[in-house]
């Protein structure tokens, strides 16, 4: 039985290197280059080497961000942002900022545990007392 999918033409595989150059996905690129999905897949199935390929043309994006950044390195701003994720010794401490965190007394904190073992113990003893209720219940109906 022929295949029904269509080959792909080379101005929809321009279509498709563009969509990828700019970040797109398999479907929306599909989409741009107007074309079924299942044709692009057929397309790699058929031609495995057309795999590598679109691995190239979808990094074109990071590529540019890293020629765009090592452009731009002479300037103070991006040389300390690029060394700051890049160099370890210029990588940021990671502080603990206590502010976030409520400061208790041995005391409060000792009150809190109190307070909520007792809360415990009162829920487990309603927790019991509803199982024996239904206990009794069933061996009471059955």
């Amino acid at each position: 039985m022929p295949d029904p999918t269509p080959a792909i033409t080379p101005e929809k595989l321009t279509a498709l290197d563009m969509a990828w150059q700019l970040g797109l996905t398999d479907t929306n690129a599909c989409k741009f280059a107007e074309l079924e999905p299942r044709a692009l897949y057929r397309h790699q199935e058929r031609n495995p080497e057309y795999c590598q390929h679109k691995l190239y043309m979808k990094a074109y994006p990071n590529i540019r961000a890293e020629q765009t950044i090592t452009n731009d390195l002479d300037s103070i701003s991006t040389a300390k942002w690029y060394a700051e994720r890049t160099i370890e010794k210029f990588k940021p401490k990671k502080d603990i900022n206590v502010n976030h965190y409520a400061v208790i007394s041995d005391e409060q904190l000792q009150a809190r545990i109190e307070h909520l073992s007792h809360a415990q113990l009162e829920n487990d003893a309603e927790e019991a007392e509803y199982e024996e209720i239904s206990e009794n219940d069933e061996s009471t109906s059955g």
